[in-house]
């Protein structure tokens, strides 16, 4: 094959993966935050059975009516949240670039602060 033809076909497939990105990157980023619903079920002691789906039901119609945000989305969040506590061994500048652009389906972040702290005025927001 000629020089341009490999480029061209090379440019083609990166364009490719980096349209799929998003599609593969969404189901793993999921099924964090339903592991970690699940982990929040457990240790709030929602969970009546070994399965715990009444309790991850539980924890999501909470954080939706309190949080209003829809299913996906929590699980979404939880999930990114979890990418983000993880400390990598490498590339942690890039994570934190990752998840602070993957938050931004999550709204402003809320501070668990007592309702009398001052620094409830300093909290940064979502753009």
């Amino acid at each position: 094959m000629q020089r341009p033809v490999k480029i061209i076909i090379g440019g083609l497939v990166v364009i490719a993966v980096l349209g799929a990105a998003p599609f593969m990157i969404r189901p793993y980023v999921e099924k964090l935050g339903t592991q970690s619903l699940e982990l929040l079920a457990r240790d709030g002691g929602f969970c009546e059975t070994d399965a715990c789906e009444e309790g991850i039901d539980y924890a999501l119609s909470f954080l939706e009516t309190n949080y209003g945000l829809s299913q996906d989305e929590i699980k979404w969040c939880m999930g990114v949240d979890e990418i983000a506590h993880r400390e990598w061994h490498f590339a942690n500048g890039l994570k934190d670039l990752a998840t602070d652009f993957m938050y931004r389906r999550c709204g402003a972040p809320i501070l668990d602060l007592p309702e009398d702290s001052s620094d409830i005025d300093n909290a940064p927001l979502a753009e």
